[in-house]
């Protein structure tokens, strides 16, 4: 469903974009919060809200063609299957998936009216192209359309198949096909991400150059951002899925100095914080190398490292605003977003900004 507060098209540089900042801070030990003060700005004005010694961090994950429309062979039915999690133990291969199965069908039919799937059974074999095939090698006792595929090839030809065969996963309220660039931030490098780390859409390299200019520090790490919606209530209750990371050293000192001298960390996106949040010691410090992020953003977490988030506007009722509760009591997102609505800020991935110091 489409609506006039949702961008329905990939254009990042909009004249017109918007940035919502949110300010919270405890005014007590009891947990009370005062409000301070909610701004509705141009986002051209998102350097000005930083100060000398802020951390910025961004993930440098490349978003992969993680959408794959083929054959599934016992039944001859045509079936999307849109990878989930990476379930090998390094995060550069490609061969093992948790997946979700979608029936027949495009991005432009919504995903909650695709067809029903076929009957599956572990051994089916699923054909995307020539080069691309799959087995099913384990079913979801939680759910029929959760599934694990081994792709039957490795290494550089399976990279290569898939981004032969595969493309971004993309919803209905887009306007237009995207591309593979689409999904692509300034920062993307390693090919990790499943959805496109988003948040870091509007920068580009002279937003960079200007934070830099005023003191602040950009670090990066590497997060493999997940599926984010499956087109099925229950499905979406088990999201997000464990995802890996990577954190470089320099990164992890960084931002521990920062720590220590009462500086800010600002995470561009959720999955920069559910990676620092997870990569925490007994100490409270980042702790730098692989692993896996397994933390859940909720209303009650408590976090440990980031102090603030850049991040995308969402409609009302989805899981994200839950997210944002553990940066800002609910009482100040909601009476932001609403006034945001009125102003016309737009929602999702290529829509506009919201800004929050905890």
């Amino acid at each position: 469903m489409k609506t006039k507060n949702i961008a329905t098209t990939s254009t990042r540089q909009r004249p017109d974009a918007k940035l919502l900042v949110i300010h919270a801070e405890e005014a007590n030990g009891k947990g009370l919060t005062k409000q301070l003060p909610i701004n509705y700005l141009a986002r051209s004005s998102f350097v000005d809200q930083f100060s000398q010694g802020d951390v910025v961090v961004v993930n440098a994950a490349a978003t992969l063609p993680a959408s794959f429309t083929g054959t599934h062979e016992a039944s001859g039915a045509e079936i999307e299957i849109r990878l989930a999690q990476n379930l090998h133990p390094k995060s550069d291969r490609f061969i093992h998936w948790k997946a979700i199965v979608l029936g027949s069908g495009d991005w432009r039919l919504p995903t909650e009216a695709r067809t029903e799937i076929p009957h599956l059974h572990i051994g089916d074999k699923l054909r995307f192209s020539e080069e691309l095939t799959a087995e099913i090698v384990a079913i979801s006792k939680q759910h029929a359309r959760l599934i694990e595929v081994n792709f039957a090839t490795e290494g550089s030809n399976l990279l290569h198949a898939l981004y032969s065969a595969g493309r971004l996963i993309q919803y209905s309220y887009h306007q237009d096909e995207l591309e593979l660039w689409d999904g692509q931030t300034i920062f993307a490098v390693a090919p990790l991400a499943l959805e496109a780390p988003s948040a870091a859409f509007p920068l580009t390299w002279r937003t960079i150059l200007a934070l830099q200019a005023k003191g602040v520090e950009i670090a990066y790490l590497h997060h493999a951002a997940g599926i984010s919606s499956t087109g099925d209530a229950e499905l979406d209750k088990l999201l997000p899925f464990p995802e890996h990371y990577h954190i470089p050293q320099k990164t992890a000192d960084v931002i521990n100095a920062a720590k220590q001298n009462g500086q800010r960390v600002i995470a561009l996106g959720t999955s920069v914080t559910r990676a620092l949040e997870s990569a925490v010691s007994d100490d409270d410090k980042v702790t730098a190398g692989g692993g896996i992020a397994t933390v859940l953003l909720a209303p009650d977490y408590q976090r440990k490292i980031v102090t603030g988030l850049l991040t995308g506007m969402h409609e009302d009722g989805t899981s994200h605003l839950q997210l944002l509760q553990s940066f800002a009591p609910w009482h100040l997102i909601e009476k932001a977003y609403t006034h945001a609505k009125r102003l016309g800020y737009l929602w999702h991935e290529y829509g506009d900004s919201c800004l929050i110091f905890a």
